[in-house]
């Protein structure tokens, strides 16, 4: 799930505190991702094997790897404060499952793994091999940087210690600690750290949400799988593609004309979403035309949520009854979202086609997202400056497939990049349980 905790970005303490040259520093991640984590018939609505946990600092959770096999090719990949400069990065890692000596025993832990660093760029500074060992406790790696960048870390299972009874690869923690003489902020470090701890909480009345779902919960299962992303290639492929976000761009520009805006007043609003599939969320309350109503009003703002560090806007909607084509009626709403933390800014606005059919089910989606991301905050002869790094159009669509009793149970994703020129499928897909217990 989104969770909506996984862009939580933090405010910036103008006070510029060093970093020892020799000094190890504690940086903190507010979220993790992994190829794949267990999802049991006990623990689905919980699901305490989320990479996020091995980010705790608790040895009573775990990473726990999802795949069929023994966990060999698995990966995770965390985010931390991004700095242009590093000596040395050093993990603490709690090997395998710690909760208790039983469960260290039954379970499988990495015996190889091979890390990886990335600068802001996305390449890769550095990669170095290690072999850990069969043991409870912190283990200890070391890596250079030789003074390169750092944004991201990547950890992939080379090779494992087999369980006794599961081929479950787990761990339960790791530590990343940095060398650096650029600004350390131990604040914003501390309070990544406690929004990590907020999602733990968060995610226990979600679990709750879970247990109790309400006959109209639109989708097939509380989790889904992430396709691989596949560039488009095939040109009269890409061309039908290119022929349908044109038609769909215009459509948008048409609905902006229209001057009569309505507020979506809903009637039991969607608590949350399936894990991984963030990509609904903000349209998670208006998947059945009869979760909400639509009434007549004269402003197009609609809602400003504060949310710590983070802003959300959005607007009220834009109504066509009966379009040519099929479908019932088509909506349109916009939102956008401001993040604000030390390592990067962003400001995402998003302009929404929302397609029904007949029967009232949401089929489709079409999104055009304008992003623009910032740099670190650095000061430069005393004045605080902020550097533009990247502005992008995104044009997105996606279409609901939905099961026999109209639960969604995969979207097909394309989304076509406007500064790249390229167009990219991606399919999320319910997960089945697995039948552990």
């Amino acid at each position: 799930m989104k969770y909506n905790i996984l862009l939580l970005c933090f405010p910036i303490i103008f006070t510029q505190m060093y970093s020892e040259e020799n000094k190890w520093n504690r940086l903190h991640s507010t979220e993790a991702f992994a190829s794949s984590f267990l999802k049991s018939n006990w623990n689905k609505y919980e699901e305490n094997y989320h990479p996020n946990y091995a980010l705790d600092d608790n040895p009573s959770t775990a990473w726990v790897e999802g795949d069929s096999g023994n966990g060999e090719k698995q990966t995770i990949t965390w985010k931390v404060s991004h700095l242009t400069t590093a000596s040395e990065l050093k993990l603490r890692i709690r090997n395998g499952y710690q909760k208790s000596k039983d469960l260290f025993l039954k379970n499988a832990m990495p015996k190889e793994i091979e890390v990886s660093v990335f600068d802001g760029k996305e390449e890769v500074v550095a990669t170095k091999n290690f072999l850990l060992e069969n043991k409870m406790g912190w283990q200890e790696i070391v890596i250079p940087l030789n003074e390169k960048g750092i944004k991201s870390i990547n950890l992939e299972i080379v090779s494992v210690y087999e369980g006794k009874l599961y081929k479950d690869t787990c761990i339960s923690d790791i530590q990343t600690f940095i060398k650096s003489t650029e600004v350390y902020n131990n604040e914003v470090e501390n309070n990544k750290f406690k929004a990590l701890n907020s999602w733990i909480k968060e995610r226990v009345k979600t679990a709750k949400y879970f247990a109790n779902l309400p006959a109209t919960y639109p989708f097939y299962s509380s989790s889904f799988t992430i396709g691989k992303e596949v560039k488009i290639k095939n040109k009269e492929e890409l061309q039908l593609l290119e022929n349908k976000f044109n038609e769909m761009s215009l459509l948008l520009e048409e609905m902006k004309n229209k001057k009569q805006y309505y507020k979506a007043e809903v009637d039991k609003p969607i608590a949350s979403v399936p894990d991984d599939l963030y990509i609904m969320d903000e349209f998670k309350n208006y998947i059945y035309r009869t979760q909400f109503s639509l009434s007549e009003v004269n402003t197009k703002e609609n809602k400003v949520l504060e949310l710590d560090f983070r802003k959300f806007q959005s607007t009220n909607f834009l109504l066509e009854e009966n379009p040519k084509n099929s479908n019932l009626f088509i909506t349109s709403f916009e939102f956008s979202w401001e993040s604000y933390c030390r390592s990067e800014s962003s400001n995402e606005h998003s302009s929404n086609l929302l397609f029904y059919s007949k029967q009232g089910l949401l089929e489709s989606i079409f999104q055009n997202i304008k992003l623009k991301e910032y740099n670190a905050d650095f000061f430069e002869d005393g004045i605080r400056r902020k550097d533009r790094i990247n502005d992008s159009i995104i044009e997105v669509i996606k279409k609901m497939n939905y099961s026999k009793n109209n639960k969604i149970i995969s979207i097909e994703v394309l989304r076509k990049n406007k500064n790249k020129n390229t167009i990219t499928k991606q399919i999320y897909t319910s997960s089945n349980d697995s039948n552990r217990n």
